[in-house]
């Protein structure tokens, strides 16, 4: 046996405990890249729409790292949102949860957002015209 499946065997004796199979995770930076001003309004968004659409979020702190264009690494304070969902299959709350994603981060002028769901990981730009 797998240990996903010891645990899941034990869970299952838990009054209560319910299997949440999926995952979703969104990193985004706390700062607008060139104003330094922090992202209030957009986070707020974030973790409203993954509320609405997955139940609720759990969150942390963290530093987002990337290399640049000059070989440089750049690291920025970030938001993480990680949130488990049982089976989605809402296609309206996906798509106005992405929509979400899209329009923050054109409102923080960031080249990518950072997304992953079912283990697969996602680097979109949120640019409209794309």
């Amino acid at each position: 046996m797998t240990v996903e499946s010891q645990i899941e065997k034990i869970a299952k004796t838990i009054k209560g405990a319910v299997c949440l199979r999926g995952n979703v995770l969104v990193s985004f930076p706390k700062l607008h890249p060139t104003r330094g001003t922090e992202l209030k309004e957009q986070l707020e968004a974030i973790r409203k729409a993954m509320s609405e659409a997955f139940g609720g979020t759990t969150e942390w702190e963290g530093d987002g790292c990337w290399v640049d264009d000059s070989g440089r690494t750049i690291c920025e304070p970030v938001r993480v949102y990680y949130s488990a969902h049982n089976c989605f299959e809402d296609g309206e709350k996906a798509h106005k949860f992405f929509e979400t994603l899209k329009r923050v981060g054109r409102e923080a002028e960031q080249q990518a957002v950072f997304i992953n769901v079912e283990g697969t990981s996602y680097i979109f730009s949120p640019r409209e015209e794309e």
